[in-house]
């Protein structure tokens, strides 16, 4: 038997390394001016589209099947639509010069018709609005810096400086109505409207018992009907505002609580409130019935008239006692808040019965010193200090 002997040749087969795969992808991209094609095989492609308008990047990434030309129409009419919507945005998003708004009058109207959230002191924003009416909404900035400083230098009715407080005051008006109307596209976007407060001290007043006794000796033979929204106020934290517009409807003599209902409050919610126990009976029967507000006067006529702003009586009640002091109506939401942090009760429920957002009382009333300065007495009485 003749054996066959058959000669096998060993074919090599060489694959591209993944550089060279690379490279030779590279070399089938298809880059035009706003888009590149990677094909994925034979007939797919990965559509990637950009374009930028006013330094914004519009985008469009898309798998194509088709032909090599076809993927490159396809692209290109991708751009237009990317294009064409940047457009639609410019022209929806920012209206054109004719209807932009062109004072600061204007833009004040425009904010007192669409802000739903209005300031609790409106007296401000008159002001602001009497001083800059015919200025153009984008040199507000500069205008109001150089009234800022006018009063800087200028002396109130009363013979005082203006306090950081008040030129704050306007700085916050001036600021929340350009910014209001930059948020509603209806000035240019790059109207600038950013001015540095003035630095302010807290009111760090010292108030005894002593002094609220003498205050209110003065209240009783000087203004008696401030007398129950002094004694009010001294035993609830409240803020003035809130006791003025305070209406008798909102009392509840059987829960003993009285209700600052949202639209009068400065936190935009409405604030529950006890009452002391000294003025259940002013509550319950000494509010007339011909009068919707909890606190009320008798004025010259003999009518009752609700309770307005009382500076002026407020400030003499205070001359009169002799303290010494400016004590101010807003002391006493300070002074009652502390004797409630003093007497134990949790700084959460101060807070909600206050209306405030934040813990103003470890801040403020330095409640963390208040107990260090106790624990520092009981230390020295044991002779540990």
């Amino acid at each position: 038997m003749m054996a066959v002997a058959t000669n096998r040749s060993c074919q090599v087969l060489s694959f591209p390394s993944p550089v060279d795969r690379s490279k030779q992808q590279e070399k089938q991209m298809i880059k035009g001016l706003n888009y590149t094609i990677e094909p994925i095989n034979n007939e797919t492609f990965r559509i990637k589209c950009q374009i930028k308008r006013n330094g914004e990047p519009y985008r469009k990434q898309e798998t194509f099947s088709g032909t090599r030309n076809k993927a490159i129409r396809r692209a290109e009419e991708i751009v237009r639509d990317l294009m064409d919507e940047a457009e639609r945005i410019e022209t929806s998003g920012h209206p054109s010069s004719l209807t932009l708004l062109k004072t600061f009058g204007e833009g004040v109207q425009f904010y007192k018709e669409n802000d739903k959230k209005w300031f609790s002191n409106k007296c401000h924003l008159d002001r602001v609005e009497r001083e800059f009416k015919d200025t153009p909404i984008d040199q507000v900035q500069e205008a109001c810096k150089s009234f800022l400083k006018l009063l800087e230098d200028t002396f109130t009715s009363r013979g005082d400086v203006y306090s950081p407080h008040t030129l704050n005051r306007y700085i916050e008006r001036v600021c929340r109505v350009v910014n209001f109307c930059k948020e509603e596209k209806q000035i240019p976007p790059n109207t600038q409207c950013s001015i540095k407060k003035y630095p302010v001290e807290p009111r760090d007043i010292d108030i005894s018992e002593e002094d609220i006794t003498a205050l209110f000796a003065s209240i009783r033979e000087h203004r008696p009907y401030l007398l129950p929204i002094a004694e009010f106020a001294v035993k609830v934290p409240s803020r003035l505002g809130e006791l003025l517009k305070l209406e008798k409807g909102s009392v509840s003599p059987n829960d003993e609580t009285v209700r600052i209902k949202a639209k009068n409050s400065k936190n935009r919610k409405g604030v529950t409130k006890p009452i002391p126990p000294n003025l259940h009976g002013y509550f319950s029967n000494e509010i007339p019935d011909n009068i919707k507000s909890a606190f009320f006067r008798v004025d010259r006529n003999g009518d009752t008239v609700p309770l307005k702003r009382f500076t002026k009586a407020w400030r003499y009640c205070v001359e009169m006692s002799g303290i010494g002091k400016d004590i101010r109506f807003h002391d006493l939401r300070h002074y009652s808040s502390t004797r409630m942090v003093n007497s134990g009760i949790p700084e959460r429920q101060i807070m909600d019965i206050a209306g405030w957002k934040t813990p103003m009382l470890s801040t403020y009333f330095h409640k963390d010193s208040i107990e260090a300065s106790k624990n520092a007495v009981r230390l020295m009485k044991e002779g540990k200090l």
